[in-house]
């Protein structure tokens, strides 16, 4: 069974006690995703509304939420995830915020949902700024690799699902090259972390 953890505090994965890169972590150092040019002020109040709002649908999928704690800015938001689980018949996940590993490509990560629309294994991944960036799709793919590693199970979708005030856009996650891409950012950033450390 895999030491596999999460410090929530710093963000950071450890097997073992070892600490594994994780795939935000990737896609940043290697200048997928980049935040540079947003206000830190900004940057930081949008991180704590997307927190939150994770944090709102993680409660109600568990059966446990309690609506008069959700902040009124983010009660449309729920109802937009609310509102696709009904869409889609959703009743039950058959993971919610699951960590994945890959030992093949040294990585690890946190999915938000695991479930099958459409009677269809799917990678479910929730978004809640006003676009969603190409990252994003690379996101889903590392998850599907670690995923399929793991469990030896085969995923057939991978759905942003990006939610709205008005209720949820589903951004499908079609390009087979997600995938391949994202492996060769691992390969990267994970030479990187043992040739240039060992250099200095």
């Amino acid at each position: 069974m895999l030491n596999l953890r999460l410090d929530k505090k710093t963000h950071t994965y450890y097997l073992d006690g070892r600490p594994i890169p994780g795939v935000t972590g990737i896609l940043e150092a290697e200048g997928i995703t980049d935040f540079s040019m947003v206000p830190e002020v900004r940057l930081e109040a949008s991180k704590l509304f997307g927190t939150a709002t994770h944090v709102a649908t993680h409660l109600y999928d568990l059966g446990i939420l309690d609506w008069a704690t959700v902040s009124p800015p983010i009660i449309p938001y729920l109802n937009g995830w609310i509102k696709f689980l009904k869409d889609y018949n959703i009743k039950k996940h058959e993971h919610i915020e699951k960590i994945i590993y890959s030992r093949i490509w040294n990585f690890a990560g946190t999915l938000d949902r695991i479930n099958r629309p459409n009677n269809k294994l799917t990678v479910i991944d929730l978004k809640t700024p006003t676009s969603v960036s190409p990252g994003n799709f690379l996101q889903t793919g590392a998850y599907k690799i670690g995923y399929e590693e793991m469990t030896g199970e085969r995923i057939k979708q991978r759905w942003i699902v990006q939610l709205k005030p008005e209720g949820y856009k589903i951004h499908p996650c079609t390009a087979t090259s997600d995938e391949s891409v994202f492996k060769a950012l691992a390969l990267t950033h994970n030479w990187k972390l043992l040739n240039l450390k060992r250099r200095n």
